[in-house]
């Protein structure tokens, strides 16, 4: 058992080494065909990753707000009961009084002591502060109850005013495209290493039907060129991620204004292993299906004659 385990070891630090045709040289050329397709996949899912950090990280966009001005007549009854009517619409966040002196003290802050004793002299109006629901702006603005509302008892002016756009939006907007992107890669990485893994190990079909004249199993290539191939892929997902690694080090700073500002996310050890090992897991499917194709070709009618 022990001299067949090292004899599967050997023929698998062989093939990985040389390939199934002995080529070194073509070995290197499938390595660095392996580190480039994973290093495209791992620079999308850093950059998606980053975007959606970023954008988790902004606050969610503001819904649209209404003033009601009331009229200097209006008593403070008058006031509280349109507050809780007002809480009670449809699309309404918030309500909230906003008494004459708490106006005076917002035109201050904003305006300076000058032009608020020019704007206090003619009083300043008693009004209710309402915050509206994201995408109701258009129909509040049509709707009859804000009609009624203009010609409510006490109420001088109702202003809607549209939201500002959020800080985050364009971040939300970058982050579907960002993780489009970043499948792509992947679905695009995981071909390329599956086709050259097994392209590569498929090669060297004259010697698996010599094996297998003299008798050997199936698994005598299966198994090696398998683990060949895991190993071969799982090594070019370590340098993608080395390469990664090193150019958000390097050059981090001058990629985030390209992203709109985003901070690139360093990808934990956690992250780096399972990255590892995925590739890994693809180059030993790859290896598995080039010594399952070699193996169907082989003459095993002439072995068991």
């Amino acid at each position: 058992m022990i001299h067949r385990l090292a004899s599967a070891l050997r023929r698998t630090l062989r093939i990985a080494g040389q390939g199934m045709d002995g080529s070194r040289r073509a070995t290197l050329w499938t390595l660095l065909v392996l580190v480039c397709a994973a290093t495209a996949a791992a620079i999308g899912g850093v950059a998606a990753r980053s975007i959606e950090i970023a954008a988790a990280a902004t606050p969610p966009p503001a819904g649209a707000s209404m003033v009601v001005y009331l009229t200097e007549t209006a008593s403070d009854d008058t006031a509280r009961g349109l507050v809780t009517q007002l809480t009670g619409m449809a699309g309404v966040e918030r309500a909230e009084l906003v008494s004459s002196a708490e106006t005076s003290k917002r035109l201050t802050r904003e305006l300076g002591e000058s032009l608020h004793d020019d704007l206090a002299a003619n009083g300043l109006p008693v009004s209710i502060e309402v915050t509206l629901a994201p995408g109701v702006h258009d129909v509040i603005a049509l709707s009859p109850a804000l009609q009624a509302l203009r010609t409510s008892a006490g109420v001088e002016d109702v202003v809607v005013a549209e939201a500002d756009a959020a800080p985050g939006s364009p971040l939300r907007s970058l982050r579907v495209i960002a993780w489009f992107a970043a499948a792509l890669f992947g679905g695009l990485a995981l071909v390329i290493i599956l086709a050259t893994v097994r392209v590569r190990l498929e090669r060297g079909r004259q010697e698996r039907q010599v094996a297998e004249l003299l008798g050997a199993h199936p698994g005598f290539f299966a198994i090696p060129t398998a683990l060949a191939g895991a190993l071969g892929a799982a090594l070019a997902g370590g340098i993608a991620a080395a390469l990664v690694y090193a150019g958000i080090t390097t050059w981090g700073d001058a990629i985030a204004p390209v992203l709109g500002n985003v901070e690139l996310a360093m990808p934990a050890p956690a992250e780096i292993a399972m990255f590892v090992g995925a590739l890994g897991l693809l180059g030993l499917v790859g290896g598995a299906l080039a010594g399952v194709a070699g193996s169907a070709h082989a003459p095993r009618g002439i072995a068991r004659a």
